[in-house]
């Protein structure tokens, strides 16, 4: 096991991950020895190894939150690595498979969206985002909606959602900052001005923060 940890620190990861398997098929119990050999499948881009390997890692007792995290982040990589190899169609249903109901993940749901509007499919790509954020809360997704509708002509859409974000969240001042880029990206001065003067007076900002 020690010699597999040298190996991987040096970036040997299946010659690290022959040394585990040697000692797994010895006594394959040790829930951290699977954790190992699940990391250097996917830093062996051996995407399905990595993944079954970490359920058997889970079953042997293994950290729950790392080898989540280890899971979701094998998962976002396998898919990202179908997109760049030219195959969308698979990337997306890797992304549908492991993410549909985790809209926690931020990058495999911008990666998804990514993905749509290549295929000419950009109000898919907004919606998508849409339905993420208004289960996620998460203002991250902002940004990207805003950038589609704005490309399908569609201000109005993006206006709305910012209303409602800010109706909803009224004390973020994330959402109000990007609602109020957003009016100033229109040219409705006036209404970011308005953004502002209610952040500056919710006591959210200082005036010399606002200006």
């Amino acid at each position: 096991f020690k010699l597999a940890q040298v190996l991987m620190q040096n970036g040997e990861h299946l010659s690290a991950a022959e040394e585990l398997r040697r000692i797994i098929s010895q006594d394959g119990r040790r829930h951290e020895w699977w954790t190992l050999l699940a990391r250097c499948y996917r830093n062996s881009e051996r995407w399905e190894d990595a993944l079954e390997t970490v359920e058997k890692a889970i079953k042997m007792g293994g950290d729950p939150a790392e080898l989540d995290a280890l899971h979701r982040e094998t998962g976002f990589l396998r898919a990202k690595s179908l997109d760049s190899a030219g195959d969308s169609d698979a990337a997306l249903r890797v992304l549908k498979s492991e993410f549909a109901d985790r809209e926690d993940f931020v990058p495999a749901h911008l990666l998804w969206a990514r993905i749509l509007e290549k295929q000419d499919r950009g109000e898919d790509a907004a919606e998508h985002l849409e339905k993420c954020y208004a289960r996620s809360g998460v203002p991250l997704f902002l940004p990207s909606i805003e950038d589609l509708w704005i490309k399908r002509h569609e201000p109005n859409r993006m206006i709305r959602l910012y209303r409602k974000a800010v109706a909803e969240h009224p004390e973020s001042l994330t959402v109000r900052m990007l609602f109020s880029n957003l009016l100033l990206r229109l040219g409705l001065i006036d209404e970011s001005l308005d953004q502002l003067h209610e952040l500056e007076e919710s006591g959210s900002v200082t005036p010399l923060d606002a200006h």
